[in-house]
């Protein structure tokens, strides 16, 4: 399957670039915001976001799995490792990949408002909204994607194409 490109490594510095001036300015009068990168597809955005940061910042990292092999989104994500640091009381940022059927990102945000944050913000890479299923708030977002499958910058297939430094699209199958 070779990849057709959707956006380029530019297009991504300067987006994340973005968003990042973009959080700073909800957070300027707040400390600093715990984010919290969805593992894997998120880990490169994460990342850049806060390389891009001018402010402090914490992380965390979840895994939570939907896709496994598959090239679509099971109906049924399962959390499988949580963030460690105590979210009560503090200002949550879901860093989030890619937002597709939306179960995903409802699953975390539910077991992050056990938690009691302050809080919930979401910020993703890319909004797919045509196969959106369940209505999720996305607070920022770099792009729009259609419905296709996204690789690359940390977004991979059976473990493939993650670290390619761009957005592109494969085939499905």
């Amino acid at each position: 399957m070779e990849p057709n490109l959707l956006f380029s490594a530019e297009q991504i510095d300067q987006r994340v670039t973005a968003l990042a001036t973009e959080l700073e300015k909800r957070f300027a009068h707040d400390g600093p915001p715990h984010l919290i990168g969805v593992l894997k597809g998120g880990f490169v955005f994460l990342s850049d976001l806060i390389r891009a940061c001018s402010s402090p910042v914490t992380i965390d990292f979840v895994r939570i799995e939907s896709y496994g092999a598959r090239m679509t989104s099971s109906c049924e994500p399962k959390l499988t490792d949580t963030a460690g640091n105590s979210l009560r009381d503090r200002d949550v940022v879901i860093v989030e990949d890619i937002v597709d059927t939306g179960r995903t990102l409802s699953t975390l945000h539910q077991h992050i408002l056990r938690q009691q944050p302050r809080n919930l913000y979401t910020i993703a890479l890319l909004n797919k909204t045509a196969r959106r299923k369940v209505d999720v708030r996305i607070d920022l977002y770099g792009f729009n994607v259609t419905n296709q499958f996204v690789v690359g910058y940390g977004l991979g297939h059976n473990e493939r194409y993650r670290q390619l430094p761009y957005l592109a699209s494969i085939p499905s199958s």
